[in-house]
Parts: C-alpha cells; structure tokens; sequence
C-alpha cells in the first residue's frame, strides 16, 4: 500500500515529506496506546460483571428449578414447566453483557490498531497537482 498526497506545488516543501510522515507515526502510535487502554478497561468492564451475572444466573435456576418440582402445588405442571424453562432462559441472557463485552467489544478496537500498524509501515508521498 502507498499514500500519495497530491497539493498546490507552492503548499510543498522539502522537508514536507518526512513531516508528515512523522505527524503521522506519532499519531498511529498515541492512537494505538489509546486503544490498548481502551482495551484493558474493555476487560475490567467484562470481568466486573461476570460475578452479578452468575449470581442472577443461580438464583433463576433457583427460581425455576422451585417451579418445575412440584413442590408449589396450584400451580400446573404445564405452567410449573415454562415458568421452569422461562426462568432458565432468563438466567443465561443474564451472561450475554459480560460475553459481549469480553468477546465482541475487543474485536473493533484491534481491528484498528491493525489498520494503523500497517499506515506506519507505508511511507507517504507528496506530489504537485
């Protein structure tokens, strides 16, 4: 891959070249330690929520496993069962945001930094119009 910027050839200079190149790789570089961070705080976000999103995922169990057992007898076993299922289901959609956030949210921001390794790797030319 090759950058080329066209400009007026009185907007160019000599050293124009090199000072776009290096605005350009302290950019990269300052936007990819951004990311890295944004990376970690990804992680501790996930990982803060795994624990209330395993406790919400017991406790639907809890809840639903009561119902479907039979022990609360007006209630009917057809009823006792999606109440049962219903609150299984419940329980693991509680797990989706620590999921997400552990497996998706990373996947843009590592994209990026990709994108930007490979800008600093090719150079930049400026050519008159």
């Amino acid at each position: 891959m090759h950058l080329t910027i066209v400009l007026p050839p009185d907007k160019i200079t000599p050293e124009l070249a090199d000072e776009v190149n290096g605005a350009v790789q302290r950019y990269c570089l300052v936007k990819i330690e951004d990311n890295m961070i944004t990376l970690k705080n990804i992680r501790w976000k996930g990982i803060r929520a795994l624990p209330l999103s395993f406790a919400f995922l017991a406790v639907c169990i809890g809840i639903g496993t009561f119902f479907g057992s039979g022990i609360v007898s007006f209630i009917p076993v057809c009823l006792g069962t999606a109440l049962n299922e219903g609150f299984y289901i419940i329980g693991w959609v509680g797990l989706w945001d620590p999921t997400e956030t552990l497996l998706f949210d990373p996947i843009p921001v590592k994209n990026e930094n990709k994108i930007l390794q490979e800008l600093m790797k090719n150079p930049i030319e400026i050519q008159p119009t």
